[in-house]
């Protein structure tokens, strides 16, 4: 069994912040590269640990949420500085996360290849299925 890793970022302002827990090294968490036009946009280099937490709080600014294609995810982006850090959906009472680790600038996977990913395909069942399965759980602190 692996030991626990955690690990922080932040937009590049710091007015968000985030505190991510890997159930196991980083060297073994695969990295994703969505090929939509939001994400080929913004560089976003995308992370999850099924088994791990993603926490985030912010300063003074808040946060801006967007939301597009399906609907069912809100993009979160700094306000004052427009990084965006991390994709959220709400599955029942919890909140589940995939990090975008070039928006929160994780050193430790500054070196990993993202595999391309194109998820344009998905209707909203098969997206969920796959979000719940492979997303990590989150909270966003007040």
């Amino acid at each position: 069994m692996s030991t626990p890793v955690t690990l922080t970022g932040q937009c590049h302002c710091g007015n968000v912040n985030a505190t991510i827990a890997l159930s196991q090294p980083a060297s073994e968490i695969s990295l994703r590269a969505c090929q939509c036009t939001f994400c080929r946009r913004h560089g976003a280099v995308s992370l999850a640990d099924p088994d791990g937490e993603a926490v985030f709080s912010f300063g003074d600014d808040s946060i801006t949420k967007y939301n597009f294609g399906l609907g069912v995810t809100d993009f979160l982006i700094c306000p004052r500085c427009g990084i965006y850090v991390a994709a959220t959906m709400a599955d029942g009472d919890r909140l589940l996360a995939v990090v975008n680790s070039a928006g929160l600038s994780l050193k430790e996977f500054a070196d990993h290849e993202a595999l391309p990913m194109d998820y344009d395909g998905e209707d909203v069942g098969n997206r969920l299925a796959r979000r719940k399965s492979k997303w990590m759980p989150a909270r966003i602190l007040d």
